[in-house]
């Protein structure tokens, strides 16, 4: 994943999600830091209003098709 910003362009992984008391926490990489988002129980629901956006939705009904696409475009390509 890409994170654009005025600071620069950084690849961004998740490696893991856990809770800590009340907090929900996402272990990662931002560029080369180790990193962690903790989201907390106000915050959680501002993050699943965000996800729930059509924008959001669409494009988990269209992931198969990116996948299926992403899989046969490159093998089509690779074919003489």
């Amino acid at each position: 994943m890409k994170m654009e910003s005025p600071a620069g362009e950084f690849d961004v992984t998740f490696e893991s999600v856990c809770r800590e008391k009340d907090k929900l926490v996402i272990h990662g990489k931002t560029g080369v830091w180790d990193s962690r988002m903790y989201v907390d129980v106000d915050e959680l629901g501002s993050l699943l209003k965000v996800m729930i956006s059509k924008g959001a939705i669409s494009f988990l009904l269209l992931w198969p098709y990116f996948t299926l696409k992403r899989r046969f475009g490159k093998r089509k390509a690779g074919v003489k």
